[in-house]
Order: C-alpha cells, then structure tokens, then sequence
C-alpha cells in the first residue's frame, strides 16, 4: 500500500504500514487556525498560536506514543518568542509555555 493510502487512514495506520520504524515527530509552529483551538487556550498573534496549557501537551505526547513515537521535535521556538508580543512583554507566559512542553515531553 502506499504512503498517502496510509495517510489518509490516519496516523495509526501509518504506524502499522511502517512496521517496527520508530517516529520522529516535528512541529514547525502551531498555526493561528489550528485544529486544537478549541479544545485548549492559546495566545494567538499574527499567524501563530503559543499554547498555554500542558493538557494540549500532554494530549500531543499520548498519541503519538501510541504510533510509535520516540522524539517530539517543537522546532522554531525563537520564530514564535519573536513574533507574538505577549512572549516578550509577559515573562510568565514564556515560562508557562516552555515548562508545559518539558513536564510533558517527561
């Protein structure tokens, strides 16, 4: 079968069409019109959204560990620090948003 057959059944199905291959899993940003809106609180800025919860973490580190996942790679953390002024001008939502990807990620 191939991959967009498995991608369009889900992430699941991807896992089992890969057989034993760990997952590398990578996020650029969370986009401003992302699929977690309303299940969990951002501060959303041009483009971006910054998530303020660790539930939205925690739920992340779950499921993908059910695929198979060994590595969450949340890549441009600068690009959004840098763009979302609420980062730069309350420290606590910095804090809040690095602590909740490393308690989860644990």
């Amino acid at each position: 079968m191939q991959l967009y057959i498995y991608l369009r059944q889900g992430m699941a199905a991807v896992t089992k069409g890969m057989g034993s291959q760990q997952i590398v899993l990578h996020n650029r940003y969370f986009d401003a019109h992302n699929d977690y809106l309303g299940m969990f609180h951002f501060i959303i800025e041009k483009n971006i959204a910054v998530p303020m919860e660790e539930a939205l973490f925690l739920h992340i580190m779950k499921q993908a560990r059910q695929w198979g996942m060994v590595v969450y790679e949340q890549d441009w953390l600068i690009y959004s620090y840098l763009n979302v002024t609420e980062m730069q001008i309350n420290v606590t939502n910095a804090r809040t948003w690095l602590l909740s990807m490393e308690r989860a990620a644990r």
